[in-house]
């Protein structure tokens, strides 16, 4: 009996290497869905502006998931992930311009900061407000007659992502 108690005892650090290794791959699964339910829903809201002809307001979820896959897997894949949904957005909602040559890289910047940073509120908000800066002053210097359609888009976009960063992003990362 007491070779059986040892034995289990010697097989402990096995024990607990093979547990840590689940509980590794249970969090990478669980942030893998999430990551691709964000995208589904990213996606889907594309699809829906441009079916409902929404352009003037800024809703969007591509904010959040580049964020999300910058902070869980890295500034280049948050770089890649913001770059690709961006795209993906601009040519379902029909968005084409030379705004795409800024809007395009805002996104991806995004991401790639996302992978620097730790407080996801701030963070995005702060993002929220680098990326909507930019857009109005590029879009006040190369296309200032859009500038009045754009206002409206960036201010409805900064609210919407503050709120979806201030409570739907802590119960998400």
């Amino acid at each position: 009996m007491i070779s059986n108690n040892m034995n289990i005892y010697g097989n402990l650090p096995r024990i607990l290497v093979v547990a840590g290794i689940i509980v590794v791959i249970a969090l990478f699964i669980n942030n893998l869905a999430v990551f691709a339910g964000l995208i589904v829903a990213s996606m889907l809201l594309s699809l829906f502006v441009n079916k409902t002809n929404i352009r003037n307001i800024g809703v969007e979820f591509i904010l959040l998931t580049t964020v999300f896959a910058g902070i869980n897997y890295g500034p280049e894949a948050g770089a890649i992930v913001g770059f690709v949904l961006i795209t993906f957005h601009l040519i379902v909602a029909q968005y084409m311009g030379p705004y795409v040559l800024w809007v395009i890289p805002q996104y991806a910047l995004a991401g790639f900061l996302a992978g620097k940073f730790a407080s996801i509120i701030d963070l995005g908000f702060y993002l929220a407000i680098l990326m909507n800066a930019i857009g109005i002053l590029c879009t006040f210097v190369f296309t200032k007659d859009d500038i009045g359609e754009y206002v409206p888009y960036a201010i409805t976009n900064l609210i919407f992502n503050f709120l979806i960063f201030k409570f739907l992003a802590p119960a998400i990362f």
